[in-house]
């Protein structure tokens, strides 16, 4: 009896964790968000880039044994593409597009070949180091939104900041139709330092059908705390670029976006950096 019962716990046992083991295979793997994008190597995409881009690199392999050698610039090793500045990424949802940083562009691939949607946006770099990149980022459901710089915005830095600003606007294109791709909005001017970034309306995915990817947060303060000066050394730790005045005000005005555009992890530090200065912070 004791035997038979020991076999049964032991069946009963090995029955449970086959059940486990098979719950465990048979769940069903998270979602990803629609308009999460993976970049592609070349030598995956299983076709050509765009011709216009091609081409460029071509030409370039040709003059590149007569450019002068530029001090701190590695010298032309006989590859001629430009994975820094030509990017190729798949959404998701099966989109699949390219951003030029060289020519400031952006194509889409419509089944056996591409469009280009975007061509030549105007974006200015306020301080030098890297080159610009294109703004530009995918929202799902075939819309994307870019950045571009307003003609004769520069400024020099403001009284307390470090560099020199500009302003830019962002705008949501509408590129679900091949060869009807359109702006249907545009947001409101803003100033920026270095690359202009995009802002982006909450109403805009509404008004695209689609929803805020979680890398999307903003932290933004709430209520100050009682002291000031860890608070804008916490502000200034977050923001290098900002100087000890522009960091003041920002902590004076009300309920101000500190950083946007982070994933959860990152707005969690700031969020925790902040609080440790006292501060009240919500994170959206």
């Amino acid at each position: 009896m004791r035997n038979l019962r020991h076999s049964s716990y032991c069946a009963a046992a090995i029955a449970c964790g086959i059940c486990l083991s098979g719950f465990a295979f048979c769940q069903e793997p998270a979602k990803r968000h629609p308009a999460q994008v993976f970049a592609i190597e070349r030598k995956d995409l299983g076709f050509e880039i765009p011709a216009a881009i091609s081409a460029r690199e071509k030409l370039d392999a040709l003059e590149a044994a007569d450019r002068p050698q530029i001090p701190g610039v590695p010298a032309y090793d006989g590859d001629f593409t430009e994975p820094n500045y030509t990017k190729v990424q798949r959404a998701e949802d099966g989109t699949v597009f390219c951003c030029d940083d060289i020519g400031m562009s952006l194509w889409i691939r419509r089944k056996d070949h591409w469009e280009c949607v975007l061509l030549e946006i105007r974006v200015s770099k306020t301080m030098g180091g890297a080159p610009p990149h294109l703004p530009v980022r995918y929202l799902g459901n075939g819309h994307f939104v870019f950045s571009q710089t307003v003609p004769g915005s520069e400024k020099p830095a403001p009284e307390g900041e470090l560099f020199p600003t500009a302003a830019a606007i962002t705008y949501l294109l509408d590129a679900r139709t091949e060869g009807a791709c359109k702006v249907v909005a545009r947001g409101e001017a803003f100033r920026y330092d270095h690359n202009p970034p995009l802002k982006i309306p909450e109403e805009w995915y509404k008004q695209s059908g689609t929803t805020p990817l979680v890398t999307e947060l903003r932290v933004i303060l709430s209520a100050p705390g009682p002291n000031k000066i860890a608070l804008i050394k916490a502000i200034r730790e977050l923001r290098p670029a900002l100087g000890l005045a522009a960091a003041k005000k920002l902590s004076e005005e009300s309920k101000p976006v500190i950083l946007e555009g982070l994933d959860k992890e990152a707005a969690d530090a700031a969020k925790r950096k902040l609080e440790e200065a006292g501060a009240t912070i919500e994170v959206k």
